[in-house]
């Protein structure tokens, strides 16, 4: 194939580079079908927009690939290095075909006489020669985990060679739908109160409307408030699970809290005992099986306990107790939640809860009447939080309860974003 380059309109606030990505979404990606258009109808859109799907040199590129042309493609006009790169994908494809064919003698001669004087990745090389073993197609599937001759091989070796090609030549592929989801992306980093992991779907979405999340269902109001402690509590943590929650305590114990599914209401399940010191930091093994506990500073044992059986092991680690001081409370503290948008601050008896792109708190919670010394995030609830104060409590935040909307803006959790509305203009 003789590459010949045509134009695209690359401006991407031109109305011809959005009619050029649409028409070129529907000649390429079968929509046709689905929207019950003919290839007239395509045919129609590239006239009276003056925008052409692609170069008739790129039609004959994507059909050669496509039919298994091997030997009618083209890469003339490409870069010597590029040219080779592209050359091994489609030698590759031919040579696993011929194999899956049954055709050994022609598989040997690609090999021998195509891939091989390429001097192109010989470590690959090595590895294809080995499929000459194969006895019969489902193994030499299995080892070479492709699925076969098909549309669906060529489809995703058309897809690799792209990524070679300048977008003059051919458009990448799924192009619109890249850029549909990265602006829904763009519209959630930017929603203030959105704190789930980002779905790439475009399923999951509507494109007729923004994305805004409501500060209802944010962790700002005082779910429960757990009083079980009879002295400062120094930290809590939600398993990685998010099914149980252990807080530790100046007053030498651990308890062991378990989230209701569907409530989301915490019941205390079991009480450690036995530490020397007050607890100071906790932390959950990746199974949840085990828990971890240290005092403070002036502390040099560890406490490992069995979540489940409540055996505790007790090791004494002098030299090492460093890697777990606990931070003094007069200091401010951040918490990330993980995979959000979402950062948080202790300071006195109150949670600032920032957005990464806000230059001010957009909620403070209200509630501790000591200083707050830990909050965690639950990894599976995104809108359940706790709190753990020296006031001897830890709190649990969740999203509004249901009731009218002049009762919600009362709650503890105050809502100061309402007097710097400019942020939410100007960004």
């Amino acid at each position: 194939m003789q590459v010949i380059t045509y134009k695209i309109p690359l401006n991407p606030f031109s109305s011809d580079y959005f009619h050029y990505i649409v028409i070129h979404m529907l000649g390429t990606h079968k929509l046709i079908v689905s929207l019950s258009l003919s290839s007239q109808t395509v045919d129609l859109l590239m006239q009276e927009s003056g925008c052409r799907l692609e170069h008739p040199s790129a039609t004959k590129f994507r059909n050669h690939v496509m039919e298994g042309e091997w030997d009618k493609v083209s890469l003339c006009n490409e870069p010597r290095v590029i040219c080779n790169r592209m050359k091994f994908l489609l030698l590759q494809q031919k040579y696993l075909e011929y194999l899956e064919d049954g055709k050994v003698l022609e598989a040997l001669q690609v090999l021998r006489g195509e891939l091989t004087p390429l001097k192109y990745n010989t470590d690959r090389i090595h590895v294809l020669s080995g499929y000459l073993m194969c006895s019969h197609p489902e193994d030499l599937k299995a080892k070479a985990e492709w699925e076969g001759k098909g549309a669906g091989s060529r489809c995703r070796l058309l897809d690799k060679l792209q990524t070679y090609l300048a977008p003059s030549v051919m458009l990448p592929p799924r192009r619109l739908q890249t850029l549909l989801r990265q602006a829904v992306e763009m519209q959630r980093d930017r929603c203030l109160y959105h704190n789930t992991k980002l779905d790439s779907s475009l399923d999951s979405v509507s494109l007729l409307l923004d994305h805004v999340c409501s500060r209802k269902q944010f962790p700002c109001y005082t779910q429960q408030i757990l009083t079980e402690h009879c002295n400062e509590v120094w930290f809590c943590k939600f398993s990685n699970d998010g099914t149980k929650l252990a807080t530790g305590s100046k007053d030498t114990t651990v308890i062991i809290w378990q989230v209701e599914p569907d409530s989301h209401q915490l019941k205390l399940i079991r009480t450690l005992e036995g530490h020397a010191y007050g607890v100071s930091y906790l932390a959950w093994s990746p199974d949840d099986v085990y828990l971890i506990a240290c005092g403070p500073d002036d502390c040099s044992e560890l406490w490992l306990w069995n979540v489940q059986s409540e055996r505790m092991i007790i090791f004494d680690f002098f030299f090492l107790i460093s890697a777990f001081v606990y931070s003094s409370a007069s200091f401010f503290r951040c918490v990330s939640s993980e995979s959000h948008s979402i950062l948080l601050f202790l300071s006195d008896h109150k949670v600032y809860i920032w957005h990464k792109r806000s230059e001010l708190p957009i909620v403070e919670l209200t509630g501790h009447t000591r200083t707050v010394n830990c909050v965690s995030w639950n990894p599976c609830i995104p809108n359940l939080m706790a709190s753990a104060s020296d006031d001897g409590t830890v709190r649990i935040w969740g999203p509004a309860p249901f009731l009218d909307a002049q009762e919600q803006d009362t709650l503890n959790g105050t809502d100061i974003l309402s007097s710097h509305r400019k942020y939410r203009t100007e960004s």
